[in-house]
């Protein structure tokens, strides 16, 4: 079984609690964890135009060993809040992480370090780290907490984003970044490679979604990172987040209408298009029993009149029965079954 440990602001914890415990009322090992935002007031400055990514709880993951005290020996799996697991994770936790690393992640092969640090600021050339190299997502990472206490990486982490209040450090490239490019610097040369399966990213990106189906197939963790999440706008991964969202059963929250109705269209033309093929197919058949006066179903006990191929009654139940496993089919053909 696993054992989750959900960090949140005080303010929001009975409504998010309220909403899971009305989905799994006993099957889910849990504990919140109270986050306090005074942490991050101070310690803190977002230079990008995301001014989303200030909120306390992105910078929660700084204070892994202060928010899990009991977790001494152990590794953790730290998951962003917009991932979707589709795999095992004790695969994920039994990959090996090399001696002396403190975490591991996904190698970023299009973004770079250039992407996110200002190599200008001497204090970032000084830690000679090479501008050219892969930059990771630490939305999703693997770690060990004893060699994060051992090497300090809490301080380091503190040390580069207060430093980033003062000078330029980072957040203001193309890349952006908020408690990421801190991320970058603690754990270089301190944190092993995870496979792509493990952290698929850029689902919440419009221009970025250059995956296939098959790829997503293949994918064992996908993470919905960037602004255009399929619960706010249109997107192309929309039924892959939607098969899996659970109704906010006190109906305080809600996806975005936009986003909700862009999708209906979505849907609505599939299952359009797999009816007309359906009625394409039933017309062929309707031929077919004219020249060869093949019977077809009808009402129970009859033989259906050649000329009128399918009963109504019959024709109107298997139409609707074709409606309502189209969706399942569709997730299934584009990967998100």
């Amino acid at each position: 079984m696993y054992f989750f440990h959900l960090v949140l602001l005080p303010e929001d914890v009975e409504h998010i609690k309220a909403w899971l415990l009305h989905y799994y009322p006993t099957e889910l090992a849990m504990e919140i964890i109270h986050f306090d935002a005074s942490l991050v007031e101070g310690n803190v400055r977002v230079r990008g135009k995301r001014k989303e990514l200030g909120s306390p709880l992105n910078f929660a993951r700084f204070w892994l060993p202060d928010l899990l005290p009991d977790i001494t020996q152990e590794r953790i799996l730290y998951l962003d809040d917009d991932t979707l697991v589709r795999g095992n994770l004790r695969e994920m936790r039994d990959l090996t992480l090399q001696p002396g690393h403190v975490a591991a992640f996904v190698p970023d092969t299009v973004n770079k370090m250039k992407m996110f640090l200002n190599f200008d600021n001497p204090k970032v050339v000084g830690t000679r780290i090479k501008k050219n190299a892969m930059a990771f997502n630490a939305g999703v990472f693997l770690a060990d907490m004893q060699e994060w206490r051992r090497q300090a990486i809490t301080p380091k982490l503190l040390f580069w984003s207060r430093l980033n209040v003062e000078e330029d450090v980072y957040g203001a490239r193309g890349g952006g970044g908020a408690s990421q490019p801190p991320m970058l610097i603690a754990f270089d040369k301190v944190s092993s490679a995870l496979p792509e399966r493990w952290h698929m990213r850029h689902f919440g990106w419009k221009k970025a979604q250059t995956y296939t189906t098959e790829d997503v197939r293949g994918g064992k963790l996908l993470h919905f990172n960037g602004g255009d999440k399929p619960w706010v706008h249109r997107s192309k991964w929309f039924l892959l987040w939607y098969k899996y969202f659970l109704e906010d059963p006190s109906g305080e929250w809600d996806i975005r209408p936009d986003a909700r109705e862009s999708a209906q269209v979505e849907i609505e033309a599939v299952v359009n298009g797999q009816l007309d093929r359906a009625l394409t197919a039933m017309s062929d058949a309707k031929r077919s029993v004219h020249k060869h006066h093949i019977i077809t179903p009808a009402r129970p006990g009859r033989i259906a009149n050649p000329n009128a191929f399918l009963d109504s009654i019959y024709e109107k139940t298997l139409l609707r029965t074709l409606h309502d496993s189209i969706a399942e089919r569709v997730l299934e053909e584009r990967g998100l079954g």
